[in-house]
């Protein structure tokens, strides 16, 4: 766990939206509470995360939205609606799979490409999300990935949806996937970009 410094004060702010949806939408309820005390402390931002019933309630004033679970799922007309929406006005989607669920990430990979039809590919290993100013991510994965998936060096497996040249979606591996330093940084990196002043 990471202790937020409340002798820090935060310069910036971000609200991520939480979606909701018939399932697991809500595998590790202390990881965003995490993420919050680590971005406070090194990076001044405060975030501020808002449970949203996708497709019922209105994602206007976030920038950020977070989907994960744990098993296979559907998105009704509403909820599509709702995300094409969403990313049409700027947003930006993020997309695990909890625990590295084959289901989940399978059903995801399946609504993301009903969503944008070829659109969701892999991202370049150029992306500014890998270089943060310059500074070089090293791209680490668990013991267990590197088993199940071979060989994979530095190589990211994150894959995205751009559109005008601005990353709209994003997918990131769970468990099965980074390591816990890894998957903490692509995630930060990612939220710095849409942060905003206080």
């Amino acid at each position: 766990m990471v202790n937020r410094v409340d002798a820090i004060v935060a310069d910036k702010q971000l609200t991520v939206a939480r979606l909701q949806y018939e399932g697991n939408w809500d595998p590790e309820p202390g990881g965003w509470l995490r993420l919050g005390n680590l971005m406070h402390n090194q990076n001044k931002v405060d975030l501020t995360i808002k449970p949203v019933k996708l497709g019922r309630e209105s994602l206007d004033d976030v920038k950020v939205a977070h989907l994960t679970g744990t098993s296979k799922f559907k998105l009704d007309d509403k909820q599509h609606d709702a995300i094409k929406k969403f990313v049409a006005g700027g947003g930006l989607l993020m997309v695990d799979a909890a625990g590295g669920s084959t289901g989940f990430a399978e059903s995801a990979e399946a609504e993301l490409r009903r969503l944008f039809p070829d659109a969701l590919q892999p991202l370049a290993d150029t992306h500014a999300i890998f270089g943060d100013g310059g500074n070089k991510i090293e791209i680490e994965y668990r013991e267990y990935a590197r088993k199940i998936l071979g060989t994979l060096k530095n190589a990211s497996r994150l894959q995205g949806v751009e559109v005008d040249g601005k990353l709209v979606g994003n997918a990131v591996d769970g468990v099965v996937g980074y390591t816990p330093a890894t998957a903490t940084e692509l995630v930060r990196r990612t939220l710095i970009s849409r942060t905003e002043p206080k």
